[in-house]
């Protein structure tokens, strides 16, 4: 009994046909939007550049629809890293001795960490091992 009255609370509230269709109608006109907009001068540019591969971890966000078809819009490949494996991204190599950094100091405003991350962000991007690892 409590969990069957508990489902009807689970389920999700149906929207009125009067609205679902304005919804849709709004969501079309945007996304024509973006994508004359924003799109297709990026694709006439992107198709005089080089190949470009972007490599995500798997923030569900990275799975989105919208960012597929996007990227296949403008013939981006997208490479999805096994789950649970920071070790094949180079910025998680990045982003550990960057923590390690700056456990040894104190930070004292805002002003100084963002000053102190900058510098130690770009001094381990130009480490010859990074590069090699993102090349």
């Amino acid at each position: 009994m409590i969990i069957k009255d508990l489902k009807k609370y689970a389920e999700k509230p149906k929207m009125s046909k009067k609205y679902e269709k304005e919804n849709k109608k709004k969501l079309g006109e945007i996304l024509e939007i973006v994508y004359s907009e924003l799109l297709k001068p990026l694709k006439n540019l992107f198709k005089k550049e080089i190949e470009i591969v972007i490599v995500l971890d798997n923030y569900p966000v990275h799975h989105a629809k919208i960012l597929k078809k996007t990227c296949k819009y403008l013939n981006i490949t997208l490479i999805h890293l096994p789950p649970y494996s920071p070790k094949l991204s180079p910025i998680e190599q990045v982003w550990r001795t960057i923590k390690k950094e700056l456990s040894t100091e104190f930070i004292e405003s805002e002003e100084f960490l963002i000053e102190n991350f900058e510098k130690w962000f770009y001094e381990n991007i130009d480490k010859k091992s990074y590069r090699k690892k993102m090349d």
